[in-house]
């Protein structure tokens, strides 16, 4: 529990500064937004599941999740606080973009599906950037996204290494080939690791997002977590 010098006092993940009564359902909502980020972040071939239903409406939901977000804290508060620096107008100018071309896009259906992607991480940047105003927030923020990263690093290992290395071992070997493990073929896109987002593309952005992170954990910490961040990169 924390403090927030009102007299208010808040869960450890949350700052209450957003917050006008103590029984807003905001808190609930970054929940909600937070466990549907770390579920398409970690579960196998999201990249195929998101266009395909009924995980069509799962993910839609859970982007839904930080516009409501968006608009309780905005209800709270009773006015909206601007990312500032030139950034709102460049959301302004995204959005506009984004409404001219889900309307004249050669296929409406996908297009609004990615339109409402879209929006759901705008709305995602309001809420989440006041809790970037303070220290503490700052640090929680980037602690949890390297837990994340450190998860994601040990599942798409495994996920390639059971899915994708060891039947290709398999399959060498029982053609007879000497040295399998040697003769794996890495040039081969379909053998490079694809786990979890379900394209090798995907994975390996995600994973170079990941090394300033678990880089900057391993310089902030002085522990044994040093070891466990530089392990992750």
């Amino acid at each position: 529990m924390g403090f927030n010098g009102k007299g208010c006092h808040f869960p450890k993940f949350f700052n209450p500064c957003s917050m006008s009564a103590s029984k807003s359902p905001a808190p609930l909502l970054a929940y909600f937004t937070a466990f549907f980020y770390i579920l398409f972040s970690l579960i196998p071939d999201s990249h195929s599941m998101m266009v395909a239903w009924s995980w069509v409406f799962v993910w839609q939901v859970g982007l839904f999740c930080p516009l409501l977000w968006f608009l309780v804290q905005l209800w709270d508060n009773r006015r909206l606080y601007l990312l500032g620096n030139g950034f709102d107008q460049g959301l302004i100018a995204i959005l506009i973009s984004l409404g001219i071309s889900t309307l004249g896009a050669e296929f409406p259906q996908q297009a609004r599906w990615q339109a409402w992607a879209c929006l759901g991480f705008i709305a995602a940047l309001y809420p989440i950037s006041r809790w970037l105003n303070s220290v503490t927030g700052r640090y929680r923020l980037f602690l949890g996204q390297g837990y994340l990263s450190l998860a994601f690093v040990a599942f798409s290992l495994a996920l390639w290494l059971s899915r994708t290395f060891l039947p290709e071992i398999e399959r060498l070997r029982d053609l007879g080939v000497d040295g399998a493990v040697q003769q794996f073929d890495f040039s081969l896109l379909e053998l490079r690791n694809w786990a979890p987002l379900g394209h090798q593309n995907y994975v390996a952005g995600y994973l170079i997002l990941c090394l300033p992170t678990l880089l900057g954990l391993a310089i902030l910490h002085r522990d044994w977590r040093r070891w466990l961040w530089l392990t992750g990169g």
